[in-house]
């Protein structure tokens, strides 16, 4: 209810997550938090207070990430779900928050499925005029971070070569927008 007293751009509510099987899970009940788990009443308050209203699938866990994008039956009742709640909600799309791009979490071919799950939903979300929005984490091209100082988790652990996803890559999938996870710049790294 917070959100109430103002007017947002664009609000993700972060009321789907991933199952260890795959499968998506709808936060719909009081054990998400305490007043802003999904209800009805509450997607009227994202919408009536956000420019653009999407609803968030997250998962930080790549067993679950990579049962959903390898298997097509789960791929499909993601995005008809998510369509769904699209259209029932009046919601302007997906905000895939999906955190498991680095090497040791997503193999090639890990990848290539996490590409066809982009592409399946993203024309789907497309065909019904709404948009896909994806998270991805802030990379930079060099072999290591530059900053002054040495010896902390950001010299070699957030350059490209850590990271599966390519940035590039998303020049040819169908995906709208793009938010990148810069709060971990929120210290000074000069």
């Amino acid at each position: 209810t917070d959100i109430a007293a103002e007017k947002w751009h664009t609000i993700s509510a972060m009321w789907y997550e991933l199952t260890t099987s795959g499968d998506y899970l709808k936060r719909d009940t009081s054990g998400y938090g305490a007043n802003f788990y999904y209800t009805a009443a509450n997607a009227l308050i994202v919408r009536e207070n956000a420019t653009v209203a999407l609803v968030n699938l997250s998962s930080g866990n790549s067993t679950y990430v990579n049962a959903l994008t390898s298997n097509s039956t789960k791929r499909s009742n993601l995005i008809t779900e998510m369509i769904s709640f699209c259209e029932t909600n009046n919601f302007d799309g997906v905000d895939l928050d999906l955190e498991t791009f680095g090497t040791a979490d997503m193999s090639a071919g890990q990848y290539t499925d996490f590409k066809t799950l982009i592409t399946e939903l993203g024309n789907a979300l497309h065909a019904e005029g709404l948009i896909l929005s994806i998270e991805v984490p802030p990379i930079w091209n060099t072999a290591a971070n530059t900053e002054s100082g040495s010896g902390d988790a950001w010299d070699g652990n957030n350059s490209q070569g850590y990271y599966r996803l390519v940035y590039s890559d998303l020049n040819t999938l169908p995906v709208d927008q793009v938010v990148v996870m810069a709060y971990d710049y929120q210290y000074d790294y000069s």
